[in-house]
């Protein structure tokens, strides 16, 4: 090849490199652009989610469903039975050794000593065997034994109606955890042993996201400020909700008929310029009338009007403070 005809193949050579390395970096960006694309799908998705998540946890307390607990079967439950070693091992064991005779082999041999020896090995094996399960079933027996006399003991606080017991249920079973992680405080008062009294402290409005958060048909995240009205009637049903599932889960585990509970609230007090705690809801709810609502498909503050309830709300303004609903003793459950 002459050296013209080189530098023509090698300048040829140079621009397919280039060309070549030019797709590459076009592939890679085009590559680029569609992994940032699925990310930030992928990143409007997820986002839409949480929100869903926050909101169907804030406002839908009242939807959890709580499974009664029926002390009086409690109360009737047997005794567990302590467990007996019946040394099965050990007896087939012995009975091995009992009915041993020595074959031909065996005596002609002089073996019959050691294979009788190894017998009585088994026996001590096979007694160790039947021990360390005994200990096990032994073990499993006081568990249940401690766990059947302490229910036996809580079932006949509760059915006795003694508030002590009450409260260790109310511990015991974890109730009301979802509200306290929303940062709700509750406090448990004893009326009578049908009746309790229930102070519920919620934290502020300001749990409540201000702006929402939707996937558009493009893929795109949609992220508007929500109006204060709104804002304040998102916070009205999270309340309610609240209320409706601290009734709903009392009913479930104690022998009750009746609950009091008052919402509060911290609110700047016009008379004195001062942060105060207002009771915003207050109402009688008796075990018979939640037993006619649909929770799952109720709206939480309009349930309200199902009770003898004080609610003073506006969408513009939020909760005003209302009076407590006290006890009367005159009340039908």
């Amino acid at each position: 090849m002459s050296l013209k005809g080189a530098i023509r193949s090698y300048n040829a050579a140079v621009r397919r490199a280039e060309k070549e390395s030019a797709r590459r970096e076009r592939d890679r960006q085009k590559q680029h652009k569609a992994d940032m694309k699925r990310r930030e799908l992928d990143d409007a998705e997820n986002a839409v989610d949480e929100y869903q998540d926050l909101m169907d946890a804030l406002l839908g307390y009242h939807r959890e469903l709580f499974s009664p607990i029926d002390w009086s079967a409690i109360s009737r439950e047997d005794e567990p039975t302590a467990p007996f070693n019946s040394e099965p091992y050990r007896k087939q064991a012995q009975a091995d050794l009992d009915n041993f005779r020595p074959s031909f082999f065996q005596k002609l041999f002089g073996m019959e000593g050691r294979a009788r020896a190894d017998l009585l090995r088994r026996v001590t094996l096979a007694t160790e065997s039947d021990q360390r399960e005994y200990s096990l079933e032994l073990k499993k027996y006081h568990g249940l034994h401690e766990e059947w006399t302490h229910s036996q003991k809580l079932s006949k606080g509760v059915l006795q109606g003694e508030f002590e017991s009450y409260l260790a249920v109310i511990d015991t079973t974890g109730a009301f955890n979802e509200l306290k992680e929303a940062g709700s405080i509750i406090s448990i008062e004893f009326v009578n042993r049908f009746t309790l009294l229930v102070n519920v402290k919620f934290a502020g409005d300001k749990i409540i996201p201000t702006e929402s958060k939707e996937l558009l048909k493009s893929g795109k995240l949609s992220v508007k400020k929500i109006p204060t009205a709104k804002i304040n009637a998102i916070y009205q049903d999270h309340v309610c909700s609240g209320i409706l599932s601290v009734a709903a889960e009392l009913f479930a585990i104690l022998p009750i008929n009746t609950v009091y509970i008052n919402a509060r609230i911290t609110m700047l007090d016009p008379a004195s310029g001062h942060l105060k705690d207002f009771v915003v809801v207050s109402a009688m709810i008796p075990q018979s009338t939640m037993l006619q609502l649909n929770l799952q498909l109720i709206d939480p503050s309009d349930a309200m009007r199902n009770f003898k309830c004080n609610m003073d709300f506006k969408a513009s303004t939020g909760f005003l403070g209302v009076d407590e609903i006290r006890y009367s003793g005159n009340e039908v459950a």
